[in-house]
């Protein structure tokens, strides 16, 4: 099975589906049938980027600590005349220190670390409860942390990775990861 989960993974890159049945192959931290952890996957990925997209809109940066920064850098402060002063922001997807050391890929230093907009920290409870259907605040916090984990291994593979999030696209290709913005969401 995993052989041919290679040969498939060069023709095509890795993505969500593969993801959460990785996550429902392996042994995962959420305790339910196969059948229906692979609907707890899914719910979860759905409340999380039900968030994202939620707090993007609302000009704020998620804070997901296993995963990434999403969200916008402040790049420019200027003067608006008598109305005051105002910033440009930009849309910026970070990779956690954390999420690239526990998947022994580099953590670079960055000159001057970007300036975020205020950020959102993740909160479980405000997930299961805002954002899904009928997840529970554990089903939410051990999902997330087999996806990220999942995803961390792939991306250090060196595998393709494509995953569509609320936002954008995340993409990863030789241990590298960047983050596609949709225009929609920063126009």
């Amino acid at each position: 099975a995993a052989a041919g989960r290679r040969v498939r993974a060069a023709a095509m890159p890795y993505a969500l589906h593969d993801l959460i049945e990785d996550c429902c192959s392996g042994r995962g931290r959420v305790k339910a049938s196969k059948a229906k952890r692979r609907e707890v996957y899914n719910e979860v990925w759905v409340a999380v980027n039900r968030w994202i997209l939620d707090t993007f809109s609302r000009g704020k940066t998620v804070h997901i600590p296993s995963l990434a920064r999403i969200g916008w850098e402040v790049v420019d402060n200027y003067d608006r005349g008598a109305g005051g002063s105002g910033y440009r922001r930009q849309p910026l997807f970070m990779p956690t220190d954390n999420f690239l050391r526990s998947n022994g890929m580099p953590v670079k230093k960055q000159p001057k670390p970007p300036f975020f907009t205020t950020v959102d920290e993740i909160n479980f409870i405000k997930l299961a409860i805002k954002f899904s259907e009928d997840l529970t605040k554990d089903q939410v916090f051990s999902g997330l942390r087999d996806i990220a984990q999942r995803l961390g291994r792939v991306v250090a593979s060196g595998a393709r990775v494509e995953l569509n999030m609320s936002v954008g696209k995340l993409c990863a290709k030789e241990r590298k990861m960047q983050f596609l913005f949709d225009k929609s969401v920063h126009d």
